[in-house]
């Protein structure tokens, strides 16, 4: 889908000039993108863990072994029979870790850079979602103060490490202190910047981020 679009757009450009993401194309792309990047993400942070089985076993070489652990993202992959690591595991792991530089590390810094080419417009609009030049990135910082265009993809930071990022994390003892000390850092954070565009919606955020703690 994202070749596609780049390719509309390239083509529009050549044909009609404009900027290159201007065109409504790359809105909803960055839509799409920017929705579905927690569940993106969260097939890769659970790729780094691995799953038992009571009743699996497997038998190697004439030898039964209890202890095999299969990939939460793929569980037909096996990790491991008894202390051997499997190949195909390593290999997933390391295919996970460079798309954690791609979708939880590039997409919001790709996001924030964009934002940021436009920082001058939406720091001095006059409405929520600004001119017609800022079409195509009104859904990322419509709900933010003017100085603080940059607000969303530190939100979409919060949202990847209180869901797809505890995914890889070794016990539960560790992703419960983990999403305590974000959530109570979120609200920390949210209180004294006041990020909104009104009052009130800070006040909204406020309670809810009490409401993630308590949860």
């Amino acid at each position: 889908i994202a070749a596609v679009d780049m390719l509309y757009q390239a083509g529009r450009v050549a044909l009609f000039g404009g900027a290159y993401f201007d065109g409504k194309a790359f809105k909803w792309l960055f839509v799409l993108i920017y929705f579905t990047l927690p569940m993106t993400c969260s097939v890769i942070f659970s790729s780094f863990r691995c799953r038992s089985f009571e009743e699996a076993t497997l038998g190697v070489d004439g030898i039964e072994y209890a202890d095999v652990y299969f990939q939460r993202a793929d569980l037909s992959t096996m990790c491991s029979v008894g202390e051997k690591w499997t190949d195909e595991y390593w290999f997933n792991v390391f295919y996970a870790a460079l798309m954690i530089a791609v979708y939880p590390v590039g997409v919001p810094l790709v996001l924030f850079s964009l934002l940021r080419l436009k920082r001058f417009a939406i720091e001095h609009r006059w409405t929520r979602r600004g001119g017609p030049e800022l079409e195509n990135l009104s859904f990322l910082f419509r709900l933010y103060a003017a100085d603080h265009w940059h607000w969303s993809t530190y939100d979409l930071f919060r949202r990847l490490l209180l869901s797809s990022a505890l995914l890889a994390l070794p016990t539960v003892e560790i992703l419960f202190m983990a999403s305590f000390c974000v959530a109570v850092l979120s609200v920390v954070m949210y209180r004294e910047v006041g990020p909104y565009w009104d009052g009130s919606s800070d006040v909204l955020s406020y309670c809810c981020g009490w409401q993630v703690v308590v949860c």
